[in-house]
């Protein structure tokens, strides 16, 4: 069963499609998948609820945005659990706000008697109060139970409150990012509480974690970023003592807690107290764009290191990044690491709908560029000790398609101001080398790529690059060509035509009559932006020394 919620579906309000899966289904056992799907938009809710829905254990509920949704919860003097007596439901994709008007505005999330939850990738608007209140991201509590509740990708500028009556247990954080101002608390608890922390970060003014006298904590985790403005980092019941303590440092916390070996205690270094990116010295995404910080944060390459980060952008380290950006392509990006002699580009099975956070589209040019560079260096493979690559599935694709089934996925932008050459990426084994091109080419040689564009001896730098194939065959090369000289066969049945920006030059090794007398033309005129893959071979090549760009009969290497 599906109810759909938005512009031209049944269902105008969310509230009204809760209502319709309580009639349906209240305080039943259900026994097939229900969806509740949310299409783009600005809902405004009044004491949005849903009570007494027990989802299938082989499928949750999932009540999902389908696209960039915003959901403003406006509450009234009569409090209301936003879920009431529910087990396994899935809450997912949403952004989430408090109405000003709203007169109870003490928590977005209000959880009673629930279990078997999952909230996820849910964004948090920055409000800390409303009408001079503070406000709780997540309020659970009951006089019953509270358990297996996971907060699972979650930006929350704000505070968690749990089990005001009962015991909380079960309760898992993974890749959170938590700012909370003072008063409040990151994590406040008045009964007893066993929760487990992963791949998150706690900025708080005062304690990240806050107890009651006789509550215990049962803390357990790792690969966490805690830290507080304050002198202490929590305040807990030691029940050895029987008295409240409180932790000051990494030290404390780690005899007390039994866990956190590879956190780290110090300022994860948020952008802003309301823009939880993390600073980074080679770039942070910011308003749209990427900024670069005299600071780096603690939190880059910080979550578990078995977790993938093949859609952070480059250069993205060698594990993800914690908190709620870690892994996407919004990441804050890594210190450069020195690159292994020889690898192989390999040109594979782009996934590109296997991303989380998709953008507005003000963001669509941004986020394009940098998702097309970030889904080629997906397909980077290196050689393995015993001389093996790994495996990889091989596909015909260009990078027209590359372009454009991310604009598709990113909502796109104006097709004028864009020019997309179809490009192949059609080659059997590409070899990077850190020394020079003539050993990138005697590698290529010697791996069987068939015949090359060039020959070469020294390094070359190319600022940007075109390739129309097959006909006519074209290199333009938009940047001076320093200590290059050609070595190669007779150029004229490859390439018809060379252009250097600014004026006329020597091209490999010849001079300008030697060249004209082999049918070569020299152009002065050259179009400023010809391709999206110029700035992204620019970006991603960066990192090869002394070798950024050259070209194969028949490929592009971007």
């Amino acid at each position: 069963m599906i109810y759909k919620v938005g512009s031209g579906h049944p269902y105008s309000t969310i509230q009204q499609a809760f209502n319709a899966l309580m009639a349906d289904y209240g305080g039943s056992p259900i026994d097939e998948p229900i969806e509740v799907r949310v299409y783009p938009g600005f809902y405004t809710e009044w004491d949005l609820r849903l009570m007494n829905i027990h989802g299938w254990d082989q499928s949750p509920v999932l009540i999902q945005a389908m696209g960039d949704v915003t959901i403003e919860l406006c509450r009234s003097l009569i409090v209301a659990p936003t879920f009431s007596h529910c087990r396994h439901i899935k809450f997912k994709g949403f952004k989430l706000r408090v109405h000003s008007f709203s007169t109870h505005p003490h928590h977005m999330i209000f959880i009673r008697n629930c279990q078997k939850f999952v909230f996820e990738n849910l964004q948090f608007a920055p409000q800390f109060t409303v009408m001079g209140e503070p406000i709780h991201s997540f309020l659970l509590t009951d006089i019953y139970e509270i358990s297996d509740i996971t907060f699972r990708r979650i930006l929350a500028p704000t505070s968690f409150f749990l089990s005001s009556y009962t015991t909380a247990t079960g309760i898992k954080m993974d890749q959170v990012s938590c700012f909370c101002p003072d008063p409040g608390f990151c994590i406040e608890y008045s009964e007893d509480l066993e929760i487990k922390i992963e791949n998150s970060i706690f900025l708080s003014d005062r304690e990240v974690l806050s107890g009651s006298e006789g509550d215990l904590l049962d803390l357990s985790g790792d690969f966490n970023v805690f830290y507080s403005r304050g002198p202490h980092l929590a305040y807990v019941w030691d029940s050895d003592l029987s008295a409240m303590i409180y932790i000051t440092n990494a030290d404390e916390w780690r005899s007390f807690f039994k866990s956190d070996g590879g956190s780290t205690f110090s300022d994860p270094l948020f952008v802003a107290d309301d823009d939880l990116h993390l600073k980074s010295k080679v770039g942070a995404f910011v308003n749209g764009s990427w900024q670069r910080y005299q600071e780096h944060s603690p939190g880059i390459d910080r979550a578990d290191p078995t977790l993938t980060n093949e859609l952070e952008p480059w250069p993205r380290g060698r594990r993800r990044n914690a908190g709620f950006y870690g892994g996407t392509i919004e990441a804050s990006k890594s210190m450069p690491e020195p690159e292994p002699a020889d690898i192989y580009l390999l040109c594979g099975r782009f996934n590109l709908m296997n991303v989380d956070l998709l953008p507005n589209q003000a963001q669509a040019r941004a986020y394009a560029m940098d998702a097309v560079r970030t889904q080629i260096e997906r397909v980077v493979g290196k050689r393995k000790p015993d001389g093996t690559e790994d495996p990889l599935v091989y596909e015909n694709i260009s990078f027209k398609n590359v372009v454009q089934n991310l604009l598709t996925q990113y909502g796109g932008f104006p097709s004028t101001s864009l020019v997309v050459e179809d490009i192949p990426l059609t080659f059997s084994r590409i070899v990077f080398a850190e020394t020079s091109i003539a050993d990138c080419l005697s590698k290529l040689a010697e791996v069987g790529c068939g015949d090359f564009l060039l020959k070469a001896s020294g390094k070359i730098t190319f600022r940007s690059f075109k390739a129309v194939l097959p006909t006519p065959r074209t290199l333009n090369i938009n940047r001076e060509v320093m200590s290059f000289t050609y070595k190669g066969p007779d150029l004229r049945n490859i390439v018809r035509t060379v252009t250097v920006e600014g004026r006329e030059r020597p091209i490999f090794g010849y001079s300008e009559r030697e060249i004209t007398g082999r049918d070569y033309k020299i152009k002065n005129d050259l179009i400023e932006t010809e391709l999206v893959a110029s700035e992204v071979a620019r970006s991603y090549l960066t990192r090869f020394s002394g070798v950024t760009l050259i070209s194969l009969r028949g490929a592009f290497l971007p």
